[in-house]
């Protein structure tokens, strides 16, 4: 019934994709079985180490192995750029059917690198390939003191906002690691992450690379997912998937992009012209979503209010700021003051929103009979559109997105009792007047930049 039910696009996907998993599942199985974490270099009084953590399907010696031999890790060791840097190949266990889940793997991830001493290094330098990076980040949000020793992470075809493969191949397979690599929706695995990393605003950069080329005929992780949460540098690799992290040589593609954001963090003078850099990068990016300012959502909404507005202008541009820190915003010529400070009332703004909506809920909660959660947001939405200056009609018009009993007549009663409350109406006239600042902010900001 699932196979009759796929677009054909979406069958001729999933069998170049079960070819695909299927050839690397047989391919690697017997190496990954046998393949440990293991140090492939170490100096004694060694301050730093480079964490190569491989993705779905790979092990710590083919993810990183060229077709003519080259094995990454030691490709660093024939580099004079990184000597005195000692060198670390984590391995985990994964395939078509494996049982545990990116988020279990974290914690083994956390026990072979204390074992290991990795986590005990001044500074660690993570090099992440596809699930390795979403690994690689739930680690890190799980031991705060590996984050702040964390010079910089590189991602390599990270799927960050999920995998549409993944998506397909999900109906398959019973891995976990699949699963939850499915394309992100708010409510998902990677979302939660998603909001975590933001929320940690963690110092050290996150740089990027994405593939160009398909892997049979299939794009296997887009530029979009690849590249959010990326902060720094986001470097296309003229190559697919797997052979991404497979450099020939030092003079590669994907051994050239590491150095670099190496070299960046060993000389302070090139880490001063890369922030420059960024800052122009986020003015560009703010004058792109001042020219198309109906777009979709950069980031997703965490509150129903914000998802409702109209205008997206204000969300979509604090979206874009929250992925860099005060220096980097404050650092743009002209106007990075005032981005910055839209960044601060934007976040007061989004905090007294979520308070405002828990408040109005169970308030909701109160005057309805209906007993659950989910109901209560029908009513919010409601009391939403009300506060917004639609009418009954104009609401009712748009489409009727009532359930569970709920009648537009009740959803109107609680909309007239609760603007019977001085509270609410206190509240609410707080809240609007934090959004129509904001919003007034970002149209400002649109036209300045």
């Amino acid at each position: 019934m699932f196979w009759v039910t796929l677009k054909h696009g979406d069958k001729r996907a999933l069998l170049l994709t079960l070819f695909v998993l299927g050839f690397m599942a047989w391919s690697t199985v017997t190496v990954a079985e046998e393949m440990k974490s293991k140090y492939i270099r170490q100096f004694p009084g060694a301050d730093t180490v480079i964490v190569f953590v491989h993705g779905v399907m790979g092990d710590a010696v083919s993810t990183w192995t060229s077709q003519n031999g080259a094995y990454w890790p030691k490709l660093l060791t024939e580099d004079a750029t990184f000597d005195g840097t000692d060198i670390y190949a984590f391995s985990y266990p994964t395939g078509f059917w494996a049982t545990l889940s990116i988020d279990e793997l974290a914690e083994n991830m956390r026990a072979d690198l204390t074992a290991n001493k990795v986590s005990t290094y001044k500074k660690i330098i993570f090099v992440s390939h596809s699930m390795g990076g979403l690994v690689t980040r739930a680690y890190l949000l799980k031991n705060k003191d590996a984050a702040s020793r964390t010079s910089f992470a590189y991602f390599y075809s990270t799927p960050t906002t999920g995998s549409q493969i993944a998506s397909l191949v999900q109906y398959i397979s019973s891995s976990q690691q699949i699963v939850k690599m499915k394309a992100m929706n708010a409510e998902d695995y990677l979302a939660d992450v998603y909001r975590q990393w933001l929320a940690a605003q963690f110092e050290f950069p996150s740089y990027c690379a994405y593939e160009k080329r398909a892997t049979s005929g299939i794009i296997i992780v887009t530029m979009t997912s690849a590249a959010a949460l990326c902060t720094r540098a986001l470097v296309p690799i003229d190559t697919n998937h797997t052979d991404i992290v497979k450099p020939e040589n030092r003079n590669s593609a994907p051994f050239i992009a590491l150095k670099a954001a190496y070299t960046d963090e060993k000389i302070p003078e090139l880490k001063t012209q890369l922030d420059y850099t960024v800052s122009l990068r986020i003015r560009s990016e703010i004058a792109e979503l001042g020219r198309f300012p109906d777009g979709p959502d950069v980031a997703p909404p965490r509150t129903l209010l914000e998802a409702m507005m109209k205008n997206k202008l204000s969300t979509r541009i604090f979206g874009t700021l929250e992925h860099y820190n005060k220096s980097e915003i404050t650092g743009i010529p002209g106007s990075g003051e005032m981005l910055y400070h839209f960044k601060e009332d934007y976040y007061d703004f989004q905090s007294a929103a979520r308070g405002w909506e828990d408040d109005l809920t169970t308030k909701i909660g109160q005057k309805v009979s209906v007993r659950f959660r989910q109901a209560w947001q029908i009513y919010l939405r409601y009391v939403i559109l009300r506060l917004d200056g639609q009418t009954k009609q104009s609401i009712i018009d748009q489409g009727n997105f009532l359930n569970y009993g709920i009648t537009w007549d009740d959803a109107e009663r609680v909309f007239l009792d609760l603007s019977n409350d001085p509270s609410f109406v206190q509240e609410t006239a707080k809240v609007f007047a934090s959004l129509k600042k904001v919003s007034e902010e970002a149209t400002k900001i649109a036209s300045v930049i």
